[in-house]
């Protein structure tokens, strides 16, 4: 399971929101649009380097903030469910693992992983 920081969470979509881009490169699943602005969707097992999963039940995008300098860029994620809120206090937090109430949690740093060309590519495939 994985776990991120509320405070960069920018919205939770349906998944069937999502809008296929065709011609993507790999990893890019599509796009959603928020508040009037187009956000990239992508695939994030891919960006792990993990196996790919089959599609969950009710599979939800979650968009998140992205710090980008003094820019902040937004970017989505597929996630086979969005389950609760933990409140964790310092000392939960080991090696990047959530301990505390319920099944550890691995905490991922969205701007750690995600790139400009993620948040940004998407303009030069619409002709």
């Amino acid at each position: 399971e994985l776990a991120v920081d509320a405070a960069q969470v920018r919205g939770i979509l349906p998944y069937g929101e999502l809008v296929r881009v065709p011609h993507a490169r790999s990893g890019l699943l599509g796009v959603v649009t928020v508040s009037g602005r187009i956000v990239n969707v992508m695939d994030l097992a891919a960006k792990l380097r993990l196996p790919p999963c089959r599609p969950a039940f009710q599979p939800k995008i979650v968009v998140l903030k992205v710090p980008n300098g003094s820019d902040e860029h937004v970017a989505g994620f597929v996630a086979d469910r969005v389950c609760d809120v933990v409140i964790y206090a310092a000392r939960d937090l080991r090696n990047g693992v959530l301990h505390g109430a319920g099944r550890p949690r691995h905490l991922i740093d969205f701007s750690q992983i995600v790139t400009d060309r993620d948040v940004n590519e998407v303009w030069a495939l619409i002709p």
